[in-house]
């Protein structure tokens, strides 16, 4: 089995939520709550930033500056909480089944040792008996 067949098994054995169709449009929602929280916090953040580093500049574009970093900064958290904890899906392999693979690899390599020695023994009891055909 290749790894693409295992990927499209995995894949297609998935179930599908019945909130999956709307999972774009909650995560638009999501990226404009975020705009606008960072909108709306960038303007204390600027004052601040203004009255603790001396030489800030001062011009309404840094504004935006600072509510793209806000903005960052949520959607980075927002996506760790998400990473953090969104369901996992069940190994498809497990520890057992690679040990029974492993296994099963080492007998069909014995095997074919024990096949070839016999096809030698054969060989030379026919080349002894001096009929190569």
């Amino acid at each position: 089995m290749s790894f693409e067949d295992e990927y499209s098994a995995k894949k297609a054995a998935r179930p599908r939520s019945r909130w999956q169709p709307f999972l774009y449009a909650l995560g638009f929602i999501i990226v404009l709550v975020v705009g606008a929280a960072s909108y709306f916090l960038s303007e204390p953040a600027f004052r601040e930033l203004r009255l603790r580093i001396s030489g800030f500049p001062s011009q309404p574009e840094v504004r935006f500056v600072v509510a793209g970093a806000i903005f960052l900064i949520f959607i980075m958290v927002l996506s760790m909480a998400y990473a953090a904890f969104q369901p996992r899906m069940p190994k498809g392999v497990t520890e057992r089944d690679l040990d029974r693979e492993k296994r099963e690899r080492q007998k069909e390599m014995e095997a074919a040792k024990r096949r070839k020695k016999e096809m030698q023994a054969k060989m030379r009891a026919r080349n002894k008996e001096g009929g190569g055909r």
